[in-house]
């Protein structure tokens, strides 16, 4: 998936969900757009991946619905893998026959909805991740143009020293993308990761605030979210066993 979520706001309803298989499959795997999905709307509704086309991307216009979803809201975009390897038994077998998809042959997305009443979106509001681990991936756009040329977002932490952000500003544009600057309409992907230490705590929160400021319109806007961070740190044994 080329996204692990999405936000759609009233100036950017829709977005491009690109998707392809990590490995080639024994047979055509579909994924087919799950029709109890309230709110949201995809084009295709399904795709194909086969022995020719697994590593290539595939693209699904991902659109929200004005009448069910509400600004401010969270949605969930579901889809079904389905897989045409049935055995011969099978009594619903055919060529064109597939095997339903299963509680774990599900792909689920979420999807927030921004609101005009802020500047900006940001998804999740909750993070966790562990010390010296993987980063986790955190999702930044703006909910309206910037009135004026540009404006820009800086991420700080209430604990440097815990957590770095990366990047930890960003300048958006409000018509093309000057040089440093991004599109306005664009979804923006940070990296959040823990600083190790020596120091034996199970768990610390840390708090990171999005400051939005367009200065020539002296406008100004902040949210926050909340990284857990799990203690890697393990108590070295007392006795060593071996020859060495």
């Amino acid at each position: 998936l080329s996204a692990d979520w999405l936000i759609l706001t009233s100036s950017a309803p829709s977005d491009v969900l690109r998707v392809r298989l990590q490995q080639q499959p024994t047979s055509p795997i579909t994924l087919q757009f799950d029709p109890s999905t309230k709110g949201l709307q995809v084009e295709p509704s399904q795709k194909t991946f086969n022995s020719r086309n697994w590593s290539s991307f595939q693209d699904f216009k991902i659109s929200k619905s004005e009448s069910e979803l509400e600004p401010g809201t969270l949605s969930e975009l579901r889809f079904l893998v389905l897989d045409s390897d049935l055995s011969p038994s099978d009594p619903v077998s055919g060529p064109n026959s597939q095997r339903p998809a299963s509680d774990r042959n599900r792909i689920n997305i979420p999807v927030t909805i921004g609101t005009d009443q802020q500047k900006m979106s940001v998804f999740p509001k909750e993070v966790t991740i562990i010390e010296s681990g993987n980063a986790a991936l955190i999702g930044l756009r703006l909910n309206q143009s910037p009135t004026s040329a540009s404006a820009s977002v800086s991420i700080t932490s209430d604990k440097p020293n815990r957590i770095v952000i990366q990047p930890n500003e960003i300048t958006f544009s409000s018509q093309d993308s000057a040089p440093g600057q991004v599109n306005w309409l664009s979804q923006q992907v940070l990296y959040a990761s823990a600083i190790a230490d020596d120091k034996q705590v199970e768990s610390e929160e840390v708090t990171i605030k999005f400051n939005y400021s367009d200065s020539l319109a002296g406008e100004v806007d902040a949210q926050e979210i909340k990284i857990r961070v799990l203690d890697a740190y393990s108590e070295p044994s007392a006795c060593k066993l071996g020859n060495d």
